[in-house]
């Protein structure tokens, strides 16, 4: 910011930085508003009185930019209308920070490219009467002799369904074609999709959908309830959904039978409704799981509410919560990602540490299997403290250092974890090769689980190798840095590379992975690039 301002001066043969505030306000604010990080902007405003009406300006501009009208007033928190600008672009940063340009869910996939474009891929899934042998073949059900496919790709016919049962390589979704998407997520059988203005669409089996009915959406569809919200960022997980929007506030929606809305009844809710016992608390970001759901708010704070059974909420007990309640034990850390699946919670702090929570087993990553200590870690634990010890002796070399890990995924049965360095480690169950570790149980590689999180050393960047077609030739991993990741259904996963590329791995079964593989293909065992699939927007560099 500085050096950008003594550049102004320098060419504009002004005295000072301040000089340049007094006399081209209107620059300084052009420069003010390409700031990337909203904190930065903040101290600018501490740093000079001449900065303040530049920097008011700057975040009008910013404002204007993302399509936002200039609030009325400030909200919670906020003494001022400036006040709740810079609160807004903190959300809006850190919103951006916890989405993600990919998501999974059952039998299927979906990506926005660096384009915008919102493409899926995967099994074919039907709705309605029981379905006849032919049907069960092709792994859902049909009415009236049409499938509805949760792709967003429309209708097929079942006689079209019958020849082509999955959609095994990603493709556009023609109905978003002048939609600029930003970010998506995905529950078990739906997906929600944040436009570049703010919108939300939603598609797939209804009720996490919030159009107020109980109808499928063959293709996206708008949230008519959300006409009024700018959205920052989008959640999902099991048949719930929760939209979050630039001011902050958190709305849920779909099935609520556990409490996980956050609405204090156990209701099911078929449009967003604000979460109202949050209050002031401004949130960012959400994980969602069967029946558990986690929030981040701007300060850092984790809530949890929903099923309490396995100890998924780490609020050292098994009892259901209604409404949000914090937890504690992270209270004094700073969180930076969540994860939540069926039974386990993954937070991720700033000081790298990840913690680990529900019922204990492989996908906790804390060197227990569900066997040897059955039950339950209803408090927050630090994931790979049991492996760290001193040296014995001086001849005993030193343990290497702990990863610093800056973002998790989970899924059913596994977890991913990303570090600073852009290394990706997984552990849980490897049914499927969503571990990513090659083949467990053949014995050459390891065993069928990993206790602990084990770094993905390997990876494919061919994927003609599924279809038998050339001989698979494995790179190390540490060739690519990876920037995201994302974990879904019973074992698929997936990882993005610094050039937005995508490389996933897992059940193959259903065409999730995007490989175009032949349905016979059961698994990819390695990170294998998806060459199908045009760079992916990278949403923590925008």
């Amino acid at each position: 910011l500085w050096n950008s301002a003594r550049v102004v001066a320098r060419r504009t043969d002004m005295p000072s930085i301040t000089a340049v505030a007094r006399t081209e306000p209107e620059l300084l604010a052009e420069i003010l508003a390409y700031v990337s990080d909203p904190r930065d902007l903040a101290r600018a405003f501490r740093t000079a009185r001449d900065f303040r009406d530049a920097g008011e300006r700057a975040l009008e501009l910013r404002c204007a930019r993302r399509g936002a009208a200039r609030p009325a007033a400030p909200g919670p928190g906020a003494s001022t209308v400036q006040q709740e600008l810079l609160l807004r672009e903190a959300i809006c940063a850190e919103a951006r920070r916890c989405s993600s340009a990919v998501a999974m869910g059952v039998d299927f996939a979906a990506f926005v490219d660096a384009t915008g474009a919102l493409l899926t891929c995967g099994g074919l899934t039907f709705s309605g009467a029981a379905p006849d042998i032919d049907q069960v073949n092709l792994g859902g059900y049909a009415h009236n002799d049409e499938v509805t496919p949760l792709l967003g790709h429309g209708t097929f016919t079942l006689a079209l369904a019958r020849r082509f049962p999955c959609i095994l390589a990603p493709r556009p979704i023609a109905s978003l074609s002048g939609v600029r998407i930003v970010a998506v997520a995905c529950g078990a059988y739906h997906t929600l999709a944040l436009s570049s203005d703010g919108a939300v669409f939603s598609h797939g089996h209804s009720g996490a959908l919030g159009h107020d009915d109980r109808e499928d959406r063959r293709i996206p569809t708008r949230i008519a309830a959300l006409a009024d919200v700018r959205a920052a960022a989008v959640a999902a997980g099991g048949a719930s959904s929760a939209v979050m929007s630039e001011a902050g506030a958190l709305f849920t929606f779909g099935a609520g039978a556990d409490g996980q809305l956050g609405h204090g009844d156990r209701e099911e809710r078929r449009v967003p409704t604000r979460v109202a016992a949050l209050g002031a608390e401004r949130v960012v970001g959400a994980a969602i799981g069967e029946g558990h759901s986690l929030f981040l708010t701007l300060h850092s704070l984790v809530y949890s509410c929903g099923r309490g059974r396995f100890g998924a909420l780490g609020l050292g007990d098994v009892r259901d919560r209604l409404a949000p309640e914090p937890v504690e034990a992270l209270r004094a850390q700073r969180a930076v990602s969540l994860a939540a699946s069926f039974e386990h919670s993954l937070v991720v702090c700033a000081s790298g540490v990840a913690y680990a929570f529900g019922r204990r087993g492989p996908a906790l990553g804390l060197g227990l299997h569900n066997a040897a200590r059955p039950g339950i870690q209803s408090v927050p634990m630090p994931i790979g403290t049991a492996a760290a010890k001193a040296p014995s002796s001086a001849a005993e070399p030193a343990a290497p250092p702990r990863p610093r890990y800056v973002r998790a995924a989970a899924a059913i049965e596994h977890s991913l974890l990303l570090d600073a360095e852009g290394r990706v480690h997984s552990f849980g169950r490897n049914p499927a090769g969503a571990l990513g570790h090659g083949r467990l149980t053949s014995g050459i590689f390891g065993s069928d689980e990993e206790l602990k999180p084990r770094q993905i050393a390997w990876l494919c960047n061919n994927d003609d190798v599924v279809h038998g077609r050339l001989p698979r030739e494995l790179e190390p991993a540490d060739t690519q840095r990876f920037v995201a990741l994302c974990a879904g259904g019973f074992s698929t996963s997936c990882l993005v590379t610094a050039d937005g590329g995508a490389y996933s791995f897992g059940d193959a079964m259903s065409g999730s992975l995007g490989h175009g593989v032949p349905v016979n293909t059961t698994r990819i065992d390695v990170p294998t690039r998806v060459s199908r699939l045009p760079p992916l927007a990278l949403l923590g560099d925008k």
